[in-house]
């Protein structure tokens, strides 16, 4: 399942439950993404005006009227996910670091619509909030605002963004990368079935070892 990152629904730079993968060509592993360039890392901040229908965001606005943030919240607060925020305090944070993202927001825009209306929520082991059919829009947002800056960014997570930006954008911007995670997650770890994932998933694969690479290059004591 495909986790919606924002504050309050995973915290936003997605790379979602990253794992060192194991690889037969360099005889090494490289290291787990952390979560800023790994976990979903947060949306930028400076939550601007997101007009009617998706418009450019302003600095320090709200979401305008075609804010899809209450229905899209709505939603999500059904599954009553142990993780996830109550009403009000998803759409503040949808509304800031989603759809008032200040480079992002018709991106966020789309995401926030399709969760409204065409995903299907549910909650993850860990209490978070996951949703299905959104991985376009999902993948388009996480490509454009996978590497602004959030007041919770860890060290690992200021690095990554700044060091590993281009690595991560492409990463989270290729579909398969999804699929891929989904594949590798009850892996628990098992080279030949992680090897299998990425048989399968191989462009993403090559992109993924990139981005691990360069982190475990440029952010390696950040990181540990």
């Amino acid at each position: 399942m495909r986790g919606l990152p924002w504050l309050g629904l995973g915290a936003c730079v997605v790379v979602v439950g990253l794992m060192a993968y194991s690889s037969d060509d360099d005889g090494g592993s490289s290291g787990a993404a952390g979560s800023g360039g790994g976990t979903a890392g947060n949306a930028g901040t400076g939550g601007g005006t997101a007009g009617s229908g998706g418009g450019t965001a302003g600095t320090g606005g709200t979401a305008g009227e075609g804010s899809n943030c209450e229905a899209a919240c709505e939603k999500i607060t059904a599954q009553n996910c142990s993780a996830e925020p109550d009403q009000a305090t998803c759409v503040a944070d949808c509304e800031q670091d989603i759809e008032g993202s200040s480079t992002c927001s018709a991106q966020g825009v789309a995401v926030t619509a399709c969760v409204a209306t065409s995903a299907t929520v549910s909650c993850d082991e860990e209490g978070d909030a996951t949703f299905e059919n959104c991985d376009n829009e999902l993948s388009a947002w996480l490509g454009c605002s996978g590497c602004d800056a959030d007041e919770d960014d860890t060290a690992c997570d200021t690095c990554q963004k700044t060091q590993c930006c281009a690595e991560y954008k492409a990463l989270v911007g290729d579909l398969d990368f999804f699929d891929l995670q989904e594949c590798m997650d009850p892996c628990g770890g098992d080279e030949t079935c992680m090897g299998e994932c990425g048989s399968t998933y191989p462009d993403a694969t090559t992109k993924l070892f990139a981005f691990l690479n360069c982190q475990e290059t440029n952010c390696g004591s950040q990181c540990q």
